[in-house]
């Protein structure tokens, strides 16, 4: 992870309140004192893993099959969206980029039940993204999510960060607010 990834690493956590110095994200999480280091074998870090295998494939079915019905997603502008929604910004996302590798980094549970899943992912910019032509630039790119689940073990709401400025500067995009795709 490059210094401005570890920064807005950083940004990012201290943003959900986890407060932490560390040069990576794997550091930060398991000295942190706000939760506990989760294996992946942990069912709520293996269900949302699945969870996003299947919706880079369809976006529909995954959360058909992993969310409840009454799913709250906050996306990194701070806006919340229901299921359709969410699923646009998916398939959104799923038709501008493919992955070319996704690596797991650390998971922990916080104090408020929920869960906090780090991946790297490398991808390649292949299709228009809201409004950005491809590039077929390829990035590193850090995504932080914060996965509540319900009784039955469904997802009841999460959240998810990127660093849309790293995004888009390495796209070409002269405007990372019109990938966040903001709303009035």
């Amino acid at each position: 992870m490059s210094f401005f990834g570890r920064r807005a690493f950083m940004l990012l956590a201290g943003s959900l309140g986890i407060s932490a110095v560390a040069s990576n994200p794997r550091k930060a999480f398991s000295s942190s004192s706000n939760g506990q280091c989760l294996s992946l074998q942990d069912q709520r870090v293996k269900r949302f893993s699945a969870y996003r295998e299947l919706a880079f494939k369809d976006p529909a079915k995954a959360v058909e099959t992993y969310a409840s019905p009454d799913l709250i997603y906050v996306s990194t502008s701070g806006q919340q969206f229901n299921q359709p929604q969410l699923i646009e910004r998916i398939a959104q996302w799923n038709n501008g980029f493919r992955r070319n590798a996704v690596e797991h980094v650390v998971a922990t549970s916080l104090e408020d039940g929920s869960v906090l899943i780090v991946y790297d992912q490398n991808i390649l910019n292949t299709g228009d993204f809201r409004g950005t032509s491809a590039s077929n630039n390829t990035l590193d790119l850090t995504s932080i999510f914060k996965v509540s689940y319900d009784d039955k073990g469904m997802i009841s709401e999460y959240s998810s960060y990127q660093d849309y400025g790293h995004l888009a500067k390495n796209i070409g995009s002269k405007n990372s607010l019109q990938l966040l795709e903001l709303r009035p």
